[in-house]
């Protein structure tokens, strides 16, 4: 028997955990020791280590260091049946129970950023799509030879099984994650940074020293104005963080008149920033990011974003070479082929017991499902993934052992967000807190998180260290 979990987030490392506790919990071996050896647990992610994503936009900033961030999945799981594939999900077959993986073509963006691309790789670009790379509109038709060709290339090759790895399965745990979602604003996917991945966080640490370096020879503002697109949690934890990063840390190293001429930016569509907070809390960090010298936008959203300037849609332009998105994330799919249905934003809608509608055999979890709770989808949070992941394996686990299974039920547990160092926010069961001790807190309850032990005290050593030295301004 065949369990394959797809993603190496909370969701899939998660269900793999509990899978694997489970197995090895009493009830399932007083059953049958046969049953033990039978099941074979198979994990496929795109990375061969699992991304503590909450983290991120400390390591952008400097804060820890990239080995704090991840924990090789091979390492989590050391005993038993047990396999990893490194590779890329294409195509899920549920009606002949099959995933189709892509393990051959995987590559890192590291270090190249949206804006970034060095003369090499445009000479590359131009010899292999045969377009004119110092035409204006040299971006628009190589994003379209890519998109042709690997259209043609998926639809030629898309059951061919040289390659592709062809994996069966008995159960299948769909924990894809998400990606940015940048609602087909002219110029957003284009033209601006992202913070979901370790090479987004690298490629931005890197723009951000890059900016500071340049702006130190030019004279033009548009290189020290970062703007932030989102007002929830990421945007705001990462303006937070950008301020201590770049008054703070960089002033220590460049003269006073650059750092004067640093602008950061957080435009909100929204009337109010962080919305799962309460009022009172939102108030709180609205007052903080001002104080931390924030500019933020309230009402506004973006038309277009280009190489050097983001437009808003009362035709305001601001100057700048670098945009973040942070403002949506959509479900990160591949083709399936199936009956499944998806609710409007695209996530496969699952029953009370987590199961994909239609396919017993079949779950799905984290930000790639919609489970709807009090008449509304539950929110995408890691917390929402991990415990999702504990109910699919109880489930899993009962239809092996043809028992009842388990009904979904979330209770939140609050809410915590940093907003630069000593001082946080924080929300639980209506309890709310602001200050130094909700940054004590949220640093507990982060740390409690990390997989292994080492990378809790390599984290908590890193952490120790930022109360006496200033954060790295070191190229990755």
């Amino acid at each position: 028997m065949k369990i394959v979990i797809l993603g190496g987030g909370f969701g899939g490392v998660y269900t793999l955990k509990y899978l694997h506790k489970f197995f090895h919990a009493h009830g399932l071996t007083r059953i049958s020791t046969r049953i033990n050896a039978d099941v074979k647990l198979v994990l496929v992610n795109k990375k061969n280590y699992f991304l503590f994503t909450p983290l991120l936009h400390e390591f952008a900033t400097g804060g820890v260091s990239l080995e704090n961030l991840v924990e090789p999945i091979r390492e989590i799981i050391r005993c038993c049946d047990y396999e990893f594939i490194h590779g890329e999900v294409k195509r899920i077959d549920l009606e002949k129970k099959v995933v189709y993986v892509d393990t051959q073509t995987l590559q890192t963006s590291r270090g190249l950023g949206r804006k970034n691309v060095n003369n090499a790789d445009l000479k590359q670009t131009k010899q292999t799509f045969n377009i004119d790379a110092d035409s204006p509109d040299f971006t628009q038709t190589m994003q379209k030879n890519i998109s042709a060709k690997f259209a043609s290339s998926s639809a030629e090759s898309a059951f061919d099984s040289a390659n592709f790895a062809i994996i069966s399965y008995d159960y299948l745990v769909i924990a894809l994650g998400s990606k940015t979602n940048f609602y087909n604003i002219p110029g957003a996917e284009e033209n601006s940074f992202t913070l979901k991945s370790l090479d987004d966080a690298i490629r931005l640490r890197n723009h951000f020293i890059h900016m500071f370096e340049i702006a130190s020879k030019d004279k033009d503002e548009g290189f020290l104005t970062f703007v932030i697109v989102g007002g929830g949690a990421t945007g705001v934890e990462l303006a937070a963080e950008m301020s201590d990063y770049f008054y703070k840390t960089f002033s220590k190293f460049y003269p006073k008149e650059i750092i004067s001429k640093v602008k950061i930016i957080l435009i909100e569509k929204g009337n109010e920033l962080i919305p799962q907070f309460s009022p009172k809390l939102r108030k709180i960090a609205l007052e903080v990011l001002k104080k931390k010298n924030i500019e933020v936008i309230l009402e506004k959203g973006v038309k277009e974003v280009g190489k050097d300037f983001i437009k808003l849609d009362d035709e305001t332009i601001i100057k700048t070479k670098t945009v973040i998105w942070t403002a949506g994330v959509e479900p990160n799919l591949p083709e399936i082929i199936g009956n499944v249905e998806k609710d409007s934003k695209g996530r496969l809608i699952v029953n009370e017991y987590l199961q994909v509608k239609n396919y017993d055999n079949v779950f799905s979890i984290g930000d790639v499902c919609c489970f709807i709770q009090n008449q509304k989808p539950l929110p995408q949070l890691a917390q929402v993934a991990v415990r999702q992941a504990k109910t699919v394996a109880k489930n899993i686990l009962n239809l092996i052992k043809n028992k009842p299974l388990e009904k979904f039920v979330y209770r939140h547990q609050g809410d915590l967000i940093s907003l630069g160092r000593f001082f946080a926010i924080g929300e639980i069961k209506n309890f709310t807190f602001s200050g130094f001790f909700a940054w004590i807190l949220w640093r507990v309850v982060y740390l409690s998180k990390l997989i292994s032990n080492k990378d809790k005290v390599k984290t908590f050593t890193d952490w120790l260290l930022d109360f006496f030295y200033p954060r790295d301004i070191t190229e990755i």
